[in-house]
């Protein structure tokens, strides 16, 4: 089996990176607010909820029957607030 694809092995390798790029970007936003999608009040080291509001979001009318709310109203979450 050959394992010379040529080119496309740098293309799938450069797609690779440029995706944990935007993954990892988002992280490091939510947890330092760099003010691109998250502002520093709301950062994660300063005490904010890196998915409060995705999570309050999911509670509309019928989107997933409100499971957001529920999961972030829990005992659990409420204890460890780093769930939220």
């Amino acid at each position: 089996m050959p394992t010379s694809a040529g080119p496309v092995r740098y293309v799938w390798a450069a797609a690779r990176i440029a995706i944990g790029w935007v993954f990892l970007w988002a992280f490091l936003d939510k947890l330092f607010g760099w003010g691109f999608a998250t502002p520093a009040a709301k950062a994660w080291i300063n005490g904010g909820s890196p998915t409060t509001g995705f999570l309050n979001a999911l509670g509309g009318a019928g989107t997933t029957f409100g499971l957001g709310r529920i999961w972030a109203a829990t005992p659990l979450v409420r204890r460890f607030p780093i769930l939220k």
